[in-house]
């Protein structure tokens, strides 16, 4: 099989107590041919790392030297221990390319 796109998942640390809310640090996980199966790692592939990245961005990517698109976004919610998908943060919506650091 030869997938059109594969779906990187992404861990984002974002600096919110700076004025510019700088990324502070990333980690690719994995990645998927499914969106689907790469929205249900943010809740389900997790060992003792739940809660350490604030957020999760899944980038649609279909090949080496392509910008990543269509980002999913998911922030951790620490009242019910998990994560949920949420609209691209607005400074972010122009920022491709999570994956590569």
């Amino acid at each position: 099989m030869n997938p059109q796109y594969i779906y990187l998942v992404t861990g984002v640390q974002i600096d919110t107590m700076s004025q510019d809310y700088e990324i502070i640090d990333t980690r690719c996980f994995t990645w998927y041919t499914d969106i689907e199966d790469a929205k249900k790692h943010p809740n389900e592939c997790w060992v003792d790392q739940r809660g350490y990245y604030q957020y999760i961005v899944i980038e649609r990517n279909s090949g080496i030297d392509s910008m990543p698109e269509d980002l999913t976004w998911f922030v951790y919610n620490h009242e019910n221990d998990k994560y949920e998908e949420i609209d691209t943060p607005e400074r972010y919506k122009n920022t491709p390319g999570f994956t590569i650091g």
